[in-house]
């Protein structure tokens, strides 16, 4: 495993593969965007903080929808990808939505939200329980966090989370349920194709669920 200075300069710097991907129309059924639309639907409240937003995608159709989204991103180009896509949007849009280039770990936003959003980014991550541990310190008792990683019970084609810089941690079900309880309480998981399956395995493990706080 490499260390956590190694890995930050690895996703300051990585390729965006999904560029442009999520936002062509023609990938509507695709599992990328099955996921998005999850993710969105689960939003509940009027501000949002999504945790490695990409290029963005996700945070914009959100403030298309009326939220406020901070989407925070290190990578520099995936940030200028989801500011040049942000620019398109119409004014409405635009004031919704803001993208700022920081380290999770180390960013201390001076806002609370409604929900934090971290889908397919623990992932890159060298210790994942302090990106947890950092959410949880974030967010309020009534925050609600949504959090997706690809799940390693199926097969997703190449093995993507053997490539440095990209994903270098696995999860399944069990391994995310370790970690979130510490920190989380009410952890539900979610099918994607069928709500009603809680026992169907997809191609990313979802998870809702609430930061335990003290009175």
């Amino acid at each position: 495993m490499i260390d956590k200075a190694t890995n930050k300069i690895n996703q300051i710097n990585c390729p965006d593969c999904l560029y442009h991907r999520t936002w062509n129309t023609a990938w509507e059924n695709n599992d990328d965007r099955i996921r998005l639309n999850f993710v969105i639907k689960q939003v509940e409240g009027k501000s949002v903080m999504d945790i490695g937003a990409g290029d963005g995608i996700m945070s914009i159709e959100l403030g298309r929808l009326g939220k406020f989204v901070c989407g925070v991103n290190i990578n520099p180009t995936e940030l200028g990808q989801a500011r040049e896509h942000l620019s398109k949007e119409q004014d409405y849009v635009r004031k919704n939505v803001i993208f700022v280039q920081e380290d999770i770990e180390s960013y201390f936003p001076m806002a609370k939200y409604d929900n934090i959003i971290c889908s397919e980014m623990l992932e890159h991550t060298v210790v994942p329980e302090d990106i947890l541990g950092k959410i949880h310190m974030i967010a309020t008792a009534t925050t609600k966090i949504i959090i997706t990683v690809p799940n390693r019970l199926v097969n997703q084609g190449s093995p993507r989370w053997e490539l440095p810089g990209i994903h270098i941690q696995e999860f399944t079900k069990d391994r995310l349920k370790n970690m979130l309880d510490k920190h989380f309480k009410d952890i539900t998981f979610h099918n994607m194709y069928d709500p009603n399956n809680t026992k169907e395995e997809g191609p990313f493990i979802m998870v809702t669920c609430y930061a335990k706080k003290s009175n």
